[in-house]
Order: structure tokens, then sequence, then C-alpha cells
């Protein structure tokens, strides 16, 4: 026989209110000390209405204007726009309404065309060199105290091989940070850097920064210094 559970809770509180331990309640009611301390702590905080059970799912919101629908159906089909362009077309007219209400209507209307197979995808692929030490990035960074952070980072662990904040951004501080950063963890097989003037002369040739690459044993390249 299915339980009333309304006139249950409402039994389960009167008892307590009488005193009878909650031990007690739940044994003679078949519940949990959960769901019993659950509906106990809603009477107390909404009184008696707070054992009603109350509505599950989205509320109902209200009805949709006429007009709003027919200038989103008109919209889409002009000009084929999504949801948000709409909405964003009708607010700057006057309207309210959000991408969430035009979508609604675009389906109501039939005007929904979802594609058939998933979108592709780019930038999910990443590009990393396949041994440690095989390539190191270096770059600088201006740090919210004004100080200039330069640092080298391997391709493939991601691991940072130097990092030392300083207060001028020039070549001779990253030859400084590199010769410390092999000295501990072993050249690496290249150096990829940006076009930086720590790293490529404004007015083209050789960088000291590129010979030190070379004093290291192995051919400077443009952007991607080898050291091995």
């Amino acid at each position: 026989m299915e339980r009333n559970w309304g006139k249950l809770r409402k039994w389960i509180v009167r008892r307590r209110l009488e005193g009878m331990l909650v031990t007690t309640i739940c044994a003679q009611a078949r519940i949990s000390r959960k769901v019993f301390y659950y509906w106990w702590n809603r009477y107390q905080a909404e009184g008696w209405k707070g054992l009603e059970e109350k509505q599950r799912g989205r509320p109902e919101g209200p009805e949709l204007d006429e007009a709003l629908k027919e200038k989103v159906v008109k919209l889409r089909k002009r000009y084929g726009w999504g949801p948000n362009k709409i909405a964003g077309c009708l607010n700057h007219k006057g309207f309210c309404t959000d991408h969430n209400q035009v979508y609604l209507i675009i389906c109501e209307a039939g005007l929904n065309h979802p594609i058939s197979e998933q979108r592709k995808t780019w930038g999910t692929k990443r590009f990393q060199r396949e041994h440690c030490t095989s390539l190191w990035q270096a770059d600088f960074k201006l740090c919210s105290d004004d100080y200039w952070m330069v640092s080298y980072q391997d391709d493939h662990s991601r691991f940072i091989t130097g990092s030392v904040k300083i207060w001028s951004p020039t070549g001779e501080n990253a030859i400084f940070l590199l010769e410390k950063a092999v000295k501990r963890y072993g050249v690496p097989g290249q150096v990829l850097t940006d076009q930086g003037t720590q790293f490529k002369p404004a007015r083209g040739g050789t960088s000291e920064f590129a010979r030190h690459c070379q004093d290291l044993g192995a051919r400077a390249e443009l952007h991607v210094r080898n050291l091995s």
C-alpha cells in the first residue's frame, strides 16, 4: 500500500513537538534520521507550509510577446541570423529578450536546422617536442611591479629551466640566465625566441644572443636557435 507522505510529514512533526525522541519517531515511521531532519528543518524554517511538496522542474515563465515572436521569425527568415545576433538586434531596438528566448522561438517556428554531423574543431592538437631538452622557449614578460621576467621553458615537459626578474630586458640578461640553466640542466637542442631586439637586431645582422648560441657549439637560425 502506498504511503501518504503528506500525512506522515505532519505526524512526525507533531510527535516531535510532543517530545517524542527522534529515534522512536524514525523507528515507528520507518524513515531515516536524514529524512526526519530534512522535514523538521523545513518545518522550522517555513512552518506547516514547508511540509508541502514543492513543484519540481523549471518554473513556467510569462508568455512571450507576439510582436517579439514575429520580429524573431522575420529576422531569422530574412538574414538567417543566430539567436545571439537576433537578440542583440532586438535589444538595440527596444525589445527585452535574450538568446535563450530567441532560440526557443526559432525552434517553435521550425526554423532551427541542426547540423547532421559534429563540427570540425581546430587547435586541439598539441605540437610539442618528443623529448626533454630538445627545445627551450625563451620569453620576456613585464610584471605588475614594472620588473621584467625572463624565462626558459622546456617544450616537452613544460618545466621552467630558468627564470629571473630583472629591471632591464636586455640580451645580456637573457644570456646570463641561459648560461645558468645550461650549467644545471645541460644544453638544449634548440632555443625558440620571438623577434624581440634581445634576440634579433633591429637593423639586421647577428645578435649577441645568437653568437652565444654558436659558442655553445651549434648553428643559429632565425627564431629557432640550434645549440646541438
